[in-house]
């Protein structure tokens, strides 16, 4: 290829490494021991798609660094799928993955600082103590700074984000908790206000559910003007708080769904007193002022 690369993460990995963590094969093949006096390279699908659209990147040749350096070429042997570097709301990216103890110039390529994946189908906490002597029989010196499971690691990218996430649902129960508050409060006005005419309704022949029905239709007429227009304003905000969610795209259509039903149900809660109060209201009294 030639051209200008964008920025890619490289990885050197261990043979098995993509396997462990369960990266899948797109094209291709994954390392094998004789790609150690080779120079073999694995990139991730977002990479393959950025380089060379919709071909096969099997087969072509990358290097890093200016055309005119002395820098190895590369040969692409597999296409593995987008991983996420630094956390589940991370955008992925291009990443590419080398065999560690291949040679590069006169120099076998190794890596420092090492980051190792087992794989289990038992509980992965069980085989902490075994892990900690397989290494420390090949080498007492190395140091092991911690251990965790892939659930703890994830939980732990998303530490920062889950308590935005808990103050933004504290102050949406609280704005929810003032709305209804509010509804409430409009609603009983308004039927005192009506009290004299539910009364004459219910001199009429007027049944309970006819006068209740009339409440909850004046409170959730108002609640759905109200969710149109909030729905609306949210969707042109939705840009700013992206960054809060994972695996829900901001305008998706279920969750707005779901809160404006919410926000209706609240609202005929809060309807429900004042409605109870209307159809008690006493025919007697309002044939009497009048």
């Amino acid at each position: 290829m030639t051209g200008k690369l964008p920025p890619i993460a490289c990885s050197v990995v261990y043979g098995d490494y993509l396997q462990a963590l369960g990266i899948p094969l797109r094209r291709g093949r994954l390392f094998t021991s004789a790609d150690r006096d080779a120079r073999a390279v694995i990139l991730s699908e977002s990479t393959a798609r950025q380089l060379w659209h919709s071909a096969d990147p099997i087969g072509r040749a990358i290097k890093w660094g200016p055309l005119q350096s002395n820098e190895p070429w590369y040969t692409v042997v597999g296409v593995v799928a987008d991983v996420k570097e630094h956390a589940l709301d991370s955008e992925s990216t291009a990443h590419a993955y080398i065999l560690a103890g291949h040679r590069m110039g006169d120099s076998p390529l190794w890596i420092n600082n090492h980051h190792w994946a087992i794989r289990t189908a038992g509980d992965p906490q069980s085989l902490a103590p075994a892990v900690r002597q397989s290494i420390a029989s090949v080498d007492s010196e190395i140091p092991i700074e911690r251990l965790e499971t892939m659930q703890q690691a994830v939980s732990g990218s998303l530490s920062g984000r889950r308590v935005e996430t808990w103050m933004v649902g504290l102050f949406a129960a609280a704005a929810l908790s003032l709305a209804a508050i509010g509804i409430y409060g409009l609603v009983a006005y308004t039927v005192t206000q009506r009290m004299h005419e539910f009364g004459i309704r219910i001199a009429l022949g007027a049944t309970s559910r006819t006068v209740a029905s009339l409440v909850l239709k004046q409170a959730l007429s108002l609640t759905a003007l109200g969710v149109i227009a909030g729905g609306a304003l949210s969707f042109a905000l939705t840009r700013y708080i992206g960054s809060l969610l994972f695996g829900v795209k901001p305008s998706d259509p279920l969750t707005f769904a779901a809160v404006a039903l919410i926000l209706i149900v609240a609202a005929a809660a809060a309807s429900l007193l004042p409605a109870r109060r209307a159809v008690k209201a006493d025919p007697m009294i309002a044939l009497r002022r009048n």
